[in-house]
């Protein structure tokens, strides 16, 4: 625009989106063309710049309807012609750029392209050409606003169908538009600390976007996906050919691609909009919740379930106070009959649009008395009902939409669902899946049951039984760890629907023959049902289990959940359905009777008293080792102690401590580590920790939740098996689509699972994900730990002949400074286990990222034995244990430890919650206002292992450490591995955490630490 410093002087003090300290503002000047005025001085005050005022005020193109747009043509015209002319006497030798001289040549710089436009017109017209030459064109809107709508599409693009959530304006799903809430300063005064950081949404979050590109550059990242990216036109010889695969490749096609990307906006904008109202309801619900227990005494606990008992439904209502402090955001207006006209206009197209209002407002009118008779407003704030008229709306539009699809975008995302999160269908059929949550809660049950059948079929579902045979383009729009959930609350939300229909055909029975209803309305209906019912939800769940786990739509995890409805073993159940899942991972349904082992006898005798415990409801599966230990919590005393976890007094033992005795207390993970650290589990019979020849204890690890194997796979499978091309068998132009980047932080079909006729990443590559995992795991302890070392090491290698030292990578620098301690992990898993894991995660990344086990320990022992000769008599052997300071060092050095000063052995490292491909640690099934209340009750604690992670991170150069050698002293090591997964005495497995218990516990050594108040047992049983 001819910029540069005039256009930044005619803006000083001009704030956005005020006038400058203009007395004439805008009024109806506002669009008027100034060539009709006199000609205004080219340096007047800020208020005359056209252009500034014009990317303030103007409306974007979102908004519907003309709206007048500023002439900024004369103004780009005469600034472009001003700088000409300067340039021209910059050119000639002792020529003054004065404002005279410039004038001047400004001048026969017009009247040269006066002739010129008077010449082309002339031979326009004798040559019938329809065009006009200009020197600058209109702005349809903010360019600010045009450069944010432009990077969201890229990053979203970037950020795969693994991240398809907002994350307070860290990710590309945020809103571009800045409009704000507008309160007055007492208001804005009174909003509370905790929601005044959930409304710094949207256009103003934009500041904390990371671009990858921009990170890549700078050296601060580097991405191991690069080489594998191909662009569609590598040069002028290929055109014709790339204009042959355009339509194949193109992620908008043509006919219908304009209107689908509108729609894909819009979704967005929706998307970041669901994200803070899903904040900000959590929040009112928490600090409302807060405020009770404050005012409530302790001691007196009639007048607790006194309020309990006045919220209707069993959940503290919110507080009015908070509730009217805390602004909600409605910026679709989506409360006002216009707003939700205008959204449905911009998400259906045609006559459809106006049935599908027309269905809106039925269905909002019909929701005035609620499913379970309760009339008037059933929602405590704004929030809750944004949500809920936008569930109804995301509803129709899909209902609708799905009804009046062609085959040929059926197929389009069928063939490539790893660009669903491209697809406005997909992202909006997310959105309906975060708004069932607060559905159920308010019961409003039918429709979230219309929504769920929606998303996993299609089309609502007539009577008890679901469609024989889903569309692939339905299958393609969640992922599947996603549909496996929808299935679970499917079932749940219609059992509550025929429970409220029974409850109300007894009443009216009741009534019509003159009995007076029970008492507490009948509530005997919901603890006893009838046979009839009983049997319907047996037949929908085992009709689920038989066609869709034999298709593997949903994972295995939610099988085993609907399979225990139907109370016989699990062997029974799937005898005859064929899961591709449960084969692929050999996950077992019952456990195994091993011979000859003293183990084998506890184990049989353990799970012969779990299958007599069980034979009331008949289900019986596998169940893994249990480790028991007792353990009483801390009394929280804090008033504002809400939902904080339990704590526990740790052991003042100054041998396994470095030295530092632990009196602080701690959560159930740590006392865990420090109870297997000390010798003190397992227990297995009479013998303590037999696992390996009479050595206690000296296990150290990490509260990581799997993010060091994790770690591993990305390690040890980016270039073998992530980043390699396309097999010959799959066709050419999917690599262009996989690959949409050079910044990706996996290929895009990582978190695409096969489901039936659906093709995921292990199905498209199963050969060669075989054949690279054959290899591993035939490879010796030490073998791994030279590939680890190799792995890290060619990846620096590759990052210094880039031209960066890689110094700043902070990804990169932590695999170097981990090095060793990620080489004897390695080696301690072994090739069996690796293998067994990273098929897991091949299988389907987005479901099997998570769910591993709380805590991953290892530990290093001499094969010759025990070098002490009292400590073999005595059975103790202490002195078998490595000294992983002097044989590894890095964090288990003393002197590290000593730095540290509160860190103990078994807290070496930071945990590794990042270590995730493609996706973070919410995914799709979490919402983000979990993770920011963690954020902003946990933020200011800092682990000093991550202090020292940073410090390590500035230094100017990183060499790579020499290799593991399992070896010291002249001795052989060996290196051994452990998991376990931590419960207090009233938590439970998760489906998922069995499921990856079930594979580990085949390949390695993996069990369950279960903490009870009482002394229950002393011995490993399994199967409790």
């Amino acid at each position: 625009l001819g910029g540069g410093k005039h256009l930044k002087r005619r803006s000083t003090g001009l704030s956005r989106g005020s006038s400058g300290g203009s007395s004439r503002g805008w009024g109806d000047d506002r669009g008027r063309d100034d060539r009709a005025g006199g000609r205004r001085s080219r340096f007047s005050g800020a208020t005359d710049n056209l252009i500034w005022q014009q990317m303030i005020t103007q409306r974007s193109v979102f908004s519907s309807g003309s709206s007048a747009i500023l002439p900024v043509r004369r103004h780009v015209d005469e600034t472009v012609s001003r700088k000409f002319g300067a340039r021209i006497l910059g050119s000639v030798d002792n020529a003054s750029r004065s404002r005279s001289n410039i004038r001047q040549v400004t001048s026969i710089i017009d009247q040269a392209w006066d002739e010129a436009m008077k010449a082309f017109e002339m031979v326009a017209d004798e040559s019938s050409l329809d065009f006009i030459m200009m020197s600058s064109i209109r702005l349809r809107e903010s360019p600010l606003l045009s450069l944010r709508r432009a990077s969201r599409l890229y990053l979203c693009a970037v950020g795969g169908p693994g991240s398809m959530r907002g994350d307070s304006g860290t990710s590309g799903w945020a809103s571009v538009s800045e409009s704000t809430l507008k309160v007055s300063k007492q208001t804005e005064d009174s909003i509370p600390v905790e929601a005044r950081r959930v409304l710094e949404s949207g256009g103003s979050s934009w500041h904390r976007v990371s671009f990858p590109g921009l990170s890549s550059r700078l050296g601060l990242s580097s991405y191991s996906f690069a080489a594998s990216y191909e662009p569609t036109l590598n040069s002028a010889q290929d055109a014709s050919k790339e204009n042959n695969l355009r339509h194949l490749v193109q992620v908008f096609p043509d006919q219908s691609g304009l209107s689908g990307f509108r729609r894909w906006e819009v979704c967005a904008e929706l998307r970041s909009a669901i994200d803070t109202l899903m904040e900000l309801n959590e929040m009112i619900q928490y600090l409302s919740r807060r405020k009770k227990k404050q005012e409530i005494d302790d001691e007196d606990v009639e007048d607790m379930k006194s309020v309990g008992s006045k919220s209707g439904t069993g959940s503290c209502r919110c507080d009015e106070s908070i509730v009217n402090a805390v602004p909600v955001p409605d910026h679709f207006n989506l409360l006002t009959s216009d707003g939700r006209k205008d959204l449905v206009g911009k998400l259906s197209v045609g006559p459809a649009a106006s049935a599908i209002y027309s269905q809106v407002e039925s269905t909002l009118r019909s929701f005035e008395h609620s499913s379970d008779g309760r009339t008037g407003d059933i929602f405590t704030n704004d929030a809750e009902r944004i949500i809920f008229v936008l569930s109804v709306i995301g509803l129709r539009v899909l209902q609708s939409h799905f009804s009046s699809m062609s085959s040929k975008d059926m197929c389009r995302l069928a063939q490539r669902p790893w660009l669903r999160h491209l697809v406005w269908e997909s992202t909006l059929a997310y959105l309906l899946w975060d708004c069932v949550a607060v559905l159920e809660k308010k019961k409003c049950y039918d429709l979230a049951v219309s929504i769920l059948e929606t998303i996993l079929t299609g089309s609502p579902v007539q009577g008890q039984s679901l469609r024989q045979s889903f569309d692939p383009f339905v299958r393609s729009l969640i992922s599947r760890r996603v549909r496996g959930k929808a299935v679970e609350r499917l079932i749940i939300d219609r059992g509550h629907l025929e429970k409220a229909a029974a409850k109300s055909q007894k009443k009216s029975e009741n009534t019509s023959k003159g009995v007076a209803c029970p008492p507490n309305g009948g509530k005997k209906i919901h603890c006893v049902e009838t046979s009839e019912q009983h049997t319907a939800t047996q037949r929908l769940c085992l009709e689920v289990v038989t066609k869709e786990g034999a298709k593997s739509s949903i994972p295995f995890s939610a099988v085993r959940s609907l399979a225990r409805r139907l109370k016989v073993p699990l062997k029974d159940t799937l005898a005859d359905v064929e899961n591709a899942e449960m084969k692929a991972l050999e996950i077992r349904c019952e456990n195994d009777v091993k011979q000859n082992s003293t183990e084998a006898k506890s184990d049989a005798a353990s799970a012969a008293k779990a299958k007599s415990r069980k034979r009331q409801s008949g289900y019986v599966e596998w169940t893994p080792t249990t480790d028991f230990s007792v353990a009483n919590s801390i009394e929280n005393e804090a008033k504002d102690g809400v939902g904080k976890r339990c704590a526990y007094v740790g052991w003042d033992d100054e041998d396994y401590s470095g030295g530092m005795a632990r009196a602080r207390s701690m959560n159930v993970e740590e006392h865990a580590l420090a109870e297997y650290s000390a010798g003190r589990l397992p227990n297995l019979g009479e013998k303590i920790d037999t696992t390996s020849t009479n050595v206690i204890g000296g296990w150290v690890g990490w509260h990581d939740e799997g993010g060091h194997v994790r770690a591993l796979f990305r390690i040890l499978c980016a270039n073998e098996i992530l980043g390699t091309q396309c097999p010959s068998s799959v066709q050419c132009t999917e690599r262009h689509t996989i690959y949409l980047s050079p910044y990706h932080g996996a290929p895009l079909d990582l978190h695409v699972a096969t489901q039936g006729l659906v093709r995921g990443f292990y199905e498209r590559r199963r050969s060669h994900i075989e054949k690279v995992l054959g290899d591993l795991e035939r490879l010796s302890p030490q073998q791994i730990c030279d590939l680890v070392h190799r792995s890290i090491a060619e990846r620096m290698e590759e990052v210094r002949r880039s031209g960066s030292t890689g110094s700043r990578d902070a990804l990169l620098c932590r695999d170097v400074g981990e090095l060793r301690t990620l080489s004897f992990l390695a080696a301690a898993l072994g090739g069996k286990a690796l293998t067994a894991i990273f098929r897991c995660l091949c299988y389907d990344y987005r479901h099997y990222a998570g769910g591993l086990p709380d805590l991953t320990m290892a530990r290093a022992v001499y094969e010759e034995g025990c070098g002490d000769d009292d400590n073999k008599e005595s059975g103790t052997g202490t002195q078998q244990l490595v000294d992983l300071g002097s044989w590894i060092g890095e964090a288990f050095d003393v002197e590290e430890i000593e730095k540290g000063q509160v860190v103990e052995l078994c807290r070496i490292l930071a945990d590794r919650d990042d270590e995730f491909l493609g996706c973070n640690k919410i995914g799709e099934t979490g919402a983000g206002s979990s993770q920011q209340r963690f954020r902003q009750r946990r933020g200011k604690k800092q682990d000093e292992t991550t202090k020292r992670g940073e410090e390590h991170l500035s230094s100017e150069t990183v060499a790579v450490p020499p290799k593991l050698v399992l070896s010291h002293q002249g001795r052989t090591i060996r290196a051994e591995c452990m998991f376990v997964e931590v419960k207090s005495a009233n938590d439970r497995l998760d489906a998922r955490q069995e499921d990856w218990l079930n594979v580990l516990d085949r390949v390695a050594n993996a069990r369950v630490c279960k903490f009870s108040a009482k002394k229950k047992a002393k011995k490993a049983k399994r199967g409790t």
